[in-house]
């Protein structure tokens, strides 16, 4: 059976209007596509591997390579939001959402 998802005044469901309520920062990367966040954080971690590689220290570069996992996480994190607020405008929309494989 079918779980309907009541529309609020702005038009998204109440489970992700409570979601995006209790995150805003989280809300205003996720209303913009999602290249732009590829872009700028793609460009972050080329920075940071070319500082890794001219830092001179095993102390910046061990930092480097710390602040490098962060930003690949971040982003990992946000391609899974990203994947989560497609299927939740699917669904809402009526649309079946494909199952995604797992890392």
């Amino acid at each position: 059976m079918k779980k309907e998802v009541k529309k609020t005044s702005s038009g998204v469901g109440e489970a992700q209007e409570s979601f995006f309520l209790q995150f805003p920062e989280i809300e205003k990367i996720l209303k913009k596509p999602q290249e732009d966040f590829q872009k700028h954080f793609g460009n972050l971690h080329e920075s940071l591997e070319k500082l890794s590689r001219t830092a001179s220290g095993m102390n910046k570069k061990k930092e480097t390579r710390k602040a490098m996992k962060a930003v690949e996480r971040t982003m990992d994190l946000f391609r899974d939001l990203f994947r989560m607020k497609s299927d939740f405008d699917n669904n809402e929309k009526g649309g079946v959402s494909k199952p995604h494989a797992q890392k």
